[in-house]
């Protein structure tokens, strides 16, 4: 067979074990290939599948490490498909713990939205007053809370005040019928759902206690609750992108990992600031929210429902540092004749391929200051891969995904998990601080997923799911999904 089909493709009659690392976390590997270091045989083979059902029924959670997920012992394997981004320290603390630790100026503009403003200071010390009433309803370390409230200031306090209560925020769209609101509610366990007043009638009895921003703000004078402090192992936030109800789950170490790597990589000018436009229940919010409240840039809030022309009208407001946009925005909003002002000066663009086109070119060379990086990462793994625009690539070409980011682990296999060449197709396997801890409540769906790090010691990597091929220049393109995954 070719060497250059997805992994484990077309094993349906090799005999595969069920292994474990010393944290307790297991996954599947075939019995005719050599143990990965820092796994062991639990004692049951079979096929594939009923590997993966031996661990749903007999799954346990693993307990909390600190470097559960870290890629720890990898990077041993030679060869021009293993690739690693520029190794960078990252602090063993959360994502809320560094943002406070930064000595930034507590009157400077954290966010606004149409004419709600709040300054850094008023933000931090709402989110603290907030999460005292969140920890009396029963938010703590590891426990979901969702957050159903639309884009705007409000909702960006109360992401932080679910992290600084030391709970997982579950981001929910204002958009979904009950039904989906239920089902995420019902599979993320969510001990309490922070809403609006109109909408919290669409979850009341589905997501514990429901607290209602008029609530909170009434109780968070009174409120004395001590929250408990998350940890990098601990969870950050749980999404739920697609149609299905499987959750991500993400942990600070993602986070803060992410937001290190953005503040350097994109610096700001004076007087600039940053576009928030994303769903916030999409993990493409995670660089808009994160970054600038680390990095001190203020965050200009788009509402829900901002049309492309709403969004370029938002970027004429203000000298724009940094937006992050799909490819469609893209195209939509650079053919309304914007190379000569609009939009911000670096621009983001993940979600799916991005294609040069001539109006991205002519918006690119009419200021050479203006930066587009395509970010690339699936949602368990959000924006581990970056590549940096020329403005000379060739209109129609597809924009590689590039390097990995800080401290990312990269490697390209085939259906053996053995290495490709330069210039062959494999499957893009990733691990380091950047992948998430797995599906919620999904041990089967995470075994496939996650699996041995076959170079590290007792580390995971994840399947991407995605064929990509190594450039001569060192950059990796992803082609599209495996036909088939296991």
């Amino acid at each position: 067979m070719p060497r250059n089909m997805a992994l484990w493709d077309g094993y349906d009659e090799v005999t595969f074990q069920v292994v474990i690392n010393a944290r307790g976390r297991q996954s599947v590997w075939p019995v005719t290939s050599p143990l990965p270091p820092g796994w062991s045989a639990k004692g049951f083979a079979g096929s594939r599948r009923a590997c993966l059902e031996e661990i749903d029924a007999r799954w346990q959670e693993p307990p909390l490490d600190g470097g559960w997920q870290s890629g720890a012992g990898g990077g041993r394997a030679t060869g021009a498909s293993a690739l690693r981004g520029p190794l960078r320290a990252v602090p063993d603390t959360s994502i809320t713990a560094l943002i406070r630790a930064q000595d930034l100026p507590r009157d400077r503009l954290a966010a606004r939205c149409g004419t709600e403003r709040v300054t850094r200071g008023e933000l931090l010390d709402a989110a603290a007053a907030w999460a005292r009433v969140l920890v009396e309803a029963g938010c703590g370390p590891e426990v979901p809370v969702a957050v159903l409230l639309p884009r705007g200031v409000e909702a960006l306090i109360a992401i932080v005040a679910v992290l600084e209560a030391g709970g997982a925020y579950v981001p929910l769209s204002c958009d979904d019928p009950p039904q989906r609101l239920q089902a995420i509610l019902a599979d993320c366990g969510a001990a309490v759902t922070v809403t609006t007043d109109e909408l919290a009638e669409q979850v009341r009895g589905h997501g514990g206690t429901v607290l209602t921003l008029s609530a909170l703000k009434e109780r968070a004078a009174s409120a004395t609750a001590a929250p408990r402090r998350s940890s990098a192992a601990s969870l950050a936030c749980v999404f739920y992108p697609s149609s299905e109800p499987a959750g991500v789950e993400c942990t600070h170490r993602q986070l803060v990992n992410h937001a290190l790597w953005c503040r350097a990589a994109f610096a700001h000018h004076p007087g600039e600031v940053t576009f928030l436009s994303a769903p916030l229940f999409l993990p493409g919010s995670l660089t808009m929210i994160f970054a600038p409240l680390l990095a001190g840039w203020p965050v200009v809030i788009a509402p829900d429902g901002a049309t492309a022309g709403a969004l370029l009208e938002l970027s004429r407001t203000a000298p724009g540092g940094l937006l992050e946009l799909t490819p469609a925005h893209v195209g939509v909003m650079t053919a309304r004749g914007v190379p000569d002002s609009g939009l911000a000066r670096q621009l983001i663009v993940g979600g799916e391929p991005l294609t040069f086109g001539p109006e991205l070119r002519a918006w690119m060379r009419a200021d050479p200051d203006r930066v587009v990086v395509s970010h690339y990462g699936p949602a368990e793994a959000h924006g581990c891969f970056c590549h940096w625009l020329t403005g000379g690539e060739e209109p129609g070409s597809r924009v590689p995904a590039g390097r990995p980011i800080d401290n990312v682990e990269a490697y390209l296999v085939d259906r053996d998990c053995a290495l490709v060449g330069v210039g062959e197709v494999g499957e893009l396997l990733v691990g380091g601080p950047s992948i998430g801890r797995g599906y919620r409540d999904r041990p089967m769906l995470t075994a496939e997923r996650w699996i041995p790090h076959p170079w590290g010691d007792g580390a995971t990597l994840l399947r991407t799911g995605d064929l990509a091929r190594l450039e001569p220049d060192g950059v990796v393109t992803v082609l599209g999904r495996a036909d088939r995954q296991g």
